[in-house]
C-alpha cells in the first residue's frame, strides 16, 4: 500500500487536458453528475439548473464533439444515476417533482414518477434496480417500485424521516435494507 505522502505526490502531478478532457455539456450551471459504469467507454452525464441533461462520450469526435443534450425536466436536475444493471438506462430526479428514465437504445425519456408540489433530490436504487429510495423537500423518503407501469402507483411507502429537506440519501452497498439520509435539519 502507498503512504499518504506517496498518494499526495501522485495527486500533485495531475493535470487537466484542456483540449480532450473538458467539454461544455449543459447550457446552465451543473447540479448533478455521474459516470457510466462501462469498462470500454468513458461516458459522463450531467444535469443542470434549468432541467437539461448532457451526456458526453469522452474522446468521441461524433456529433457536437461527442455531446448529446436534451431537456427532459422543467426544473433543476438534482440527481442523476446510471442503472446498476443496464448501462443504457439513466435515471434523473428534479426539483420539478419528477423522476425520469432515459432509454439510450430508444433515445427517449419516460416519466417514472411525478408528484405535484414536491421537489425531488437524491435517490439511490437497490442493486437489482427493482426499487429506489427518493428524498424530497419536506423531509420525506419515498420507496418507489421501478417495475410498476402506473406512474403514481409506484410508491410503496413514504416516511417522514426529517423535519427539513433531505439532501443526501444512500442505500447500503451490501445491506440494501439499510438506508442513510442527511438533512438540512442537521441530522443523519
Amino acid at each position: 500500500t502507498e503512504s499518504a505522502v506517496e498518494v499526495a505526490s501522485i495527486l500533485s502531478n495531475l493535470s487537466v487536458d484542456e483540449e480532450h478532457g473538458v467539454r461544455k455539456v449543459t447550457p446552465e450551471r451543473i447540479y448533478s453528475m455521474t459516470l457510466m459504469p462501462s469498462k470500454s467507454d468513458i461516458i459522463v452525464a450531467a444535469g443542470d439548473k434549468k432541467g437539461n441533461i448532457g451526456i458526453w462520450n469522452v474522446g468521441s469526435t461524433n456529433v457536437e464533439d461527442g455531446v448529446y443534450s436534451t431537456r427532459p425536466h422543467s426544473g433543476t436536475v438534482s440527481h442523476i444515476s446510471f442503472s446498476k444493471i443496464n448501462e443504457t438506462k439513466l435515471l434523473t430526479s428534479s426539483y420539478d417533482g419528477s423522476i425520469k428514465e432515459l432509454d439510450a437504445n430508444k433515445s427517449i425519456f419516460r416519466e417514472v414518477l411525478s408528484l405535484e408540489n414536491k421537489s425531488f433530490y437524491e435517490f439511490d436504487s437497490l442493486p437489482d434496480m427493482s426499487s429506489t429510495y427518493l428524498a424530497d423537500d419536506d423531509g420525506d423518503m419515498h420507496h418507489i417500485d421501478l417495475r410498476q407501469n402506473c406512474k403514481n402507483g409506484r410508491i410503496i411507502s413514504t416516511w417522514q424521516v426529517h423535519d427539513k429537506k433531505i439532501n443526501t440519501l444512500r442505500v447500503h452497498p451490501t445491506k440494501p435494507w439499510l438506508v442513510a439520509t442527511a438533512s438540512l435539519d442537521r441530522s443523519v
